[in-house]
């Protein structure tokens, strides 16, 4: 069985008064994804990640999410996903 394990958590959380200068949804995830690698102690593993799922924002009109998220993290996955 292949299971799917966390070796690091990381979290961001955006609170300016002008958003116009916020970064968007999928960046606020590389920032948090990056953490987590950081938080992890291996930041290159970003690069190996096999299945990248993105959640469903809300908020936010992209194409292809998880495939967007893993260009801003050098990843190429096998998978890229997207909940609905």
């Amino acid at each position: 069985d292949q299971l799917p394990i966390a070796i690091g958590v990381g979290q961001y959380s955006e609170r300016r008064e002008d958003l116009s200068q916020a970064p968007h949804p999928v960046e606020m995830m590389a920032i948090a994804a990056r953490a987590a690698a950081e938080d992890a102690g291996a930041p290159a593993l970003l690069a190996q990640v096999d299945t990248l799922v993105a959640v469903n924002l809300l908020s936010w009109a992209y194409p292809d999410p998880a495939g967007a998220l893993a260009a801003l993290l050098g990843a190429a996955p096998r998978r890229c996903l997207y909940t609905t």
